[in-house]
């Protein structure tokens, strides 16, 4: 895959704008409820700090996923595969949005919304992306790492989590399975051609995907 000249649009893509801000959504959701009072600069660093690792982690996604992404039709566009973005580039850009943003929550909030910022990029990169090639319980665990945001916002408001911040990780953990089996369910050929056993792909019937649901 030989890159052209990459344009801004181009890593905009990489980072997936639209899906990272539900990411950040989630976290200022996080805050807002559990902030007594309200500071705005606390507020934008925890909007700026949570941006800015959702789109990292989008970019190493993409790095870690290009040859599966180039054999599937809803993913072979994407600037990697489509050869509108080197690699390296990609790996570069991602970690210094992660980075960046790491430090961001650490300075500027404190070290509990950093630990939570950090547990979702490992929970991510390192369990739920690799996961996809090898175990059906692939969604279950990307539901965890797309659980945490709430929580980088929550700590950031709290200094920690209390119950109440772990119910709203439960509500987002769980909601996403019905959520996330519609989307693979629409998408199984793609998945089985690149031979990724996820529930939808191995029941044919849907009979399963739907009572998980």
């Amino acid at each position: 895959m030989t890159a052209t000249t990459a344009t801004f649009s181009d890593y905009s893509a990489l980072t997936k704008p639209r899906l990272s801000m539900l990411s950040v959504a989630s976290s200022v959701v996080g805050y807002v409820a559990a902030r007594h009072g309200f500071s705005w600069g606390e507020f934008f660093h925890v909007f700026a700090g949570t941006a800015l690792c959702a789109g990292g982690v989008a970019s190493l996604n993409q790095w870690m996923e290009a040859e599966t992404d180039a054999a599937m039709s809803r993913t072979h566009d994407r600037p990697i595969p489509s050869g509108k973005v080197a690699t390296g580039s990609a790996f570069v850009l991602g970690w210094v949005l992660v980075i960046a943003g790491l430090v961001d929550l650490f300075v500027a909030v404190n070290g509990w919304s950093a630990l939570f910022a950090l547990a979702t990029v490992i929970a991510y990169l390192g369990f739920y992306t690799p996961s996809k090639k090898h175990t059906r319980w692939s969604t279950e665990i990307g539901a965890v790492s797309g659980a945490l945001p709430p929580l980088v916002g929550w700590s950031a408001a709290e200094g920690g989590v209390s119950a109440l911040g772990w119910v709203l990780f439960g509500i987002l953990f769980f909601w996403q399975i019905p959520h996330f089996m519609a989307i693979a369910w629409m998408y199984r050929g793609d998945y089985a051609a690149v031979h990724f056993p996820m529930l939808p792909v191995l029941d044919e019937s849907g009979v399963k995907v739907a009572r998980w649901s």
